[in-house]
């Protein structure tokens, strides 16, 4: 099987995955990987579209893809869009003016240091950004923290050291005979 079979054979199991498990679509990758190792190495290399030296990094990249597809959890759909729209987008907004601003200051002949006076610059604000939202995160968690108080009516104590579960020792009938 030819490395471009084996890229459409990939494609369409990884399309079609939602009607077909993961594993099936794992399973389906290595059949067709395991059909290309059958086929004599002379008429691989001939009906190869990439060589030998390309196609090895290709297959390490489809099996580490396919491993990891495979076995980490899904997102649902909306986590999934509120991760692009809550994080990605505006990650990617702020990254394209950082990009315009370091290259407007590159183009207009802007001394080096100023350049990476700016570079450091937003490195630690995003820093100070991702330790404000952590801290955030921790006063939020600790506020959701219920404390219990001691109940109004009478709780029975329980007895913490028993030795013998068995209470019915030395009884005959139940299911004992």
């Amino acid at each position: 099987m030819t490395l471009l079979g084996t890229v459409t054979a990939f494609a369409i199991a990884t399309v079609t995955e939602d009607a077909i498990d993961p594993m099936t679509t794992f399973a389906f990758f290595f059949f067709t990987r395991l059909v290309a190792a059958a086929t004599p190495p002379a008429a691989l290399v001939l009906s190869s579209s990439l060589p030998a030296n390309v196609q090895d990094p290709v297959n390490l990249f489809f099996f580490i893809f396919m491993w990891l597809r495979a076995t980490l959890p899904r997102l649902r759909y909306d986590q999934f869009m509120q991760f692009g729209w809550k994080i990605l987008i505006p990650v990617s907004i702020l990254w394209i003016l950082v990009v315009a601003t370091l290259r407007t200051l590159s183009l207009e002949g802007a001394p080096r240091i100023v350049v990476v006076g700016f570079a450091s610059f937003v490195v630690l604000l995003v820093m100070a950004a991702n330790i404000g939202f952590e801290n955030a995160k921790k006063k939020k968690l600790e506020s959701l923290e219920v404390e219990v108080s001691e109940p109004s009516f009478a709780v029975p104590t329980v007895p913490i050291n028993v030795s013998n579960i068995n209470v019915s020792q030395g009884v005959k009938g139940g299911d004992h005979v």
